[in-house]
């Protein structure tokens, strides 16, 4: 199955990461520019907020308003007021450890990883935040923490280590995570954001592998994949009414190849044809 895609929004930004759709409402994050965006289906254009520095991640909230994924913090943040308060921090020595990739599981605990802006270190963590919104380390040894994502029934978990190249599912139990077990390992790119439909399969961003390819959650088998004209596509998620639109947010290129991929930077949509699981809200 190979499956085809059209622009969704012409955008341009530097590294696209962490769509999002919620209440008719599609969110992404462009990381180092520091920016937040907001589009709704049909509009011309997306709607944009700089709140400055990095931002890895957008996460709606079931009190309303969303959180985001700082350096060091989780962040408060309402489109019409700007960021608010700092809900979490963690600590960390190392200036070049930020936060990256998060989402929510069933229970709406907010999971965010670390990444070293080198890449030269395994010391990155994987964190799980309570509802007294204390930070929680639940994983170390992580080289590139990235792609997050729940099976439907809720007894999964999938995370990404993209500097390991490696797709692994966890068994999970209210908030608890164990029996690690690899899914995939990918050898001619690097994977990134993931999204989970509900048939069990997993779709995965391959960064600077032009191309999203949908695995089997258990088996890791090569299902389908959506080719898109930039080489590096960083995350996706479902959404549209039905939830069987794939958004794929998308990087630019180094500087050698920008003239050759003028989309790069953009949001695509393709028509999966499977349905996601729905975005869980934060609950802190």
């Amino acid at each position: 199955m190979v499956v085809h895609v059209d622009i969704a929004v012409r955008c341009s930004c530097e590294l696209g990461e962490g769509p999002v759709w919620h209440d008719g409402v599609l969110r992404w994050v462009d990381i180092n520019r520091g920016d937040v965006y907001c589009w709704r289906s049909g509009d011309a254009a997306a709607q944009s907020t700089t709140v400055g520095g990095f931002v890895s991640a957008i996460i709606p909230r079931r009190r309303g308003g969303c959180l985001l994924a700082r350096q060091h913090e989780i962040q408060e943040f309402d489109e019409s007021t700007g960021p608010g308060r700092v809900v979490a921090r963690v600590p960390r020595a190392d200036p070049r450890v930020r936060l990256n990739d998060a989402k929510c599981d069933p229970g709406g605990r907010l999971w965010f990883g670390e990444l070293h802006l080198d890449g030269s270190s395994d010391a990155c963590r994987l964190f799980s935040l309570d509802r007294s919104g204390s930070p929680r380390m639940m994983l170390e040894g992580v080289s590139l923490s990235n792609g997050l994502g729940w099976a439907a029934d809720g007894a999964s978990m999938f995370f990404v280590d993209s500097a390991r190249g490696t797709l692994d599912r966890f068994r999970f139990d209210d908030g608890e995570i164990s029996e690690r077990c690899l899914v995939r390992a990918f050898d001619d790119a690097t994977p990134d954001g993931l999204a989970v439909d509900l048939e069990g399969g997993v779709w995965v961003a391959l960064w600077d592998g032009g191309r999203v390819v949908r695995v089997d959650g258990i088996s890791g088998e090569l299902l389908g994949e959506v080719r898109v004209p930039v080489s590096r596509p960083t995350s996706c998620c479902f959404g549209g009414d039905d939830l069987r639109t794939l958004y794929i947010t998308s990087a630019l290129p180094e500087e050698a190849r920008r003239t050759s991929e003028p989309e790069a930077g953009c949001v695509f949509a393709a028509r999966a044809g499977v349905a996601g699981v729905p975005v869980e809200h934060c609950a802190i």
